[in-house]
């Protein structure tokens, strides 16, 4: 558990380690402060809560290398000592003397990582490999030329029925049903 903890904190030590380190922290300021923001100015409008979540995903990643920019010493141990906020000093802060602040912290992005994994990249692959075994389209839908010529009887029996009351409407209808065939087409030249 020693060696462990003599590694994190080498890392942390790094350029990288301390880039992690601030954009971490960095990150959870700026979310308390727009989101405190948000409520308090009672913003409702999604493109403006939009705009200040992006605050909080960009300022984390630009602001280190800013203040690196500003201030090349401040990754010197003699900046680190005289800073009030030392990031390594509250991560290696022990809770009830079971684990340290950077451990639960650690531990929190890997199960974030885990979580992502499981959500978004299992079923992409699970995607790629079922229409690589396949093939590009499924055997029941047909080539994509026969949907759209499905569609354009469909929507040519509508129109003789009355269903589709303006010609305008049916070659709406049209171009909708060309824009899902070249849709399919791209996509089954991409997978």
């Amino acid at each position: 558990m020693y060696n462990l903890i003599v590694l994190m904190a080498d890392f942390l030590f790094t350029y990288a380690g301390m880039y992690l380190a601030q954009s971490l922290c960095h990150s959870a300021v700026a979310a308390a402060v727009a989101d405190s923001s948000l409520l308090a100015w009672r913003i409702m409008d999604p493109r403006v809560k939009q705009r200040f979540r992006l605050i909080v995903i960009i300022a984390p990643v630009v602001s280190f290398p800013l203040y690196q920019l500003i201030n090349p010493g401040r990754g010197s141990i003699y900046f680190r000592l005289d800073a009030l906020f030392d990031v390594n000093r509250w991560f290696f802060l022990e809770v009830f003397g079971l684990f340290t602040i950077w451990t639960a912290t650690l531990a929190i992005i890997v199960l974030t990582a885990l979580i992502f994994i499981v959500q978004e990249l299992i079923p992409i692959v699970l995607h790629l490999i079922e229409v690589r075994r396949t093939g590009p389209l499924d055997a029941a839908s047909g080539p994509p030329d026969a949907a759209h010529d499905r569609a354009i009887r469909i929507l040519d029996e509508a129109l003789e029925k009355g269903v589709i009351k303006s010609l305008a409407e049916y070659n709406r209808l049209v171009a909708r049903a060309e824009i899902r065939q070249s849709n399919a087409a791209r996509s089954a030249r991409f997978w």
